[in-house]
């Protein structure tokens, strides 16, 4: 699985949080289990999604 890469040059302060979560979550989804459906990148792309448009509201 490919790690998360924030490429927006300087992170404000916001977005250093966003990314830490982020990676958070997309740890503890590694380490819950290496069982496919929970890796593979449609899990991921789907809680990046649900994420973004949690942040939007």
């Amino acid at each position: 699985m490919k790690p998360f890469i924030f490429t927006t040059g300087e992170l404000t302060e916001s977005g250093h949080k966003a990314a830490n979560k982020v990676s958070k979550e997309a740890n503890m989804i590694k380490n819950y289990g290496k069982r496919e459906d929970l890796v593979d990148d449609s899990f991921l792309k789907k809680a990046m999604e649900g994420y973004k448009n949690k942040k939007g509201r």
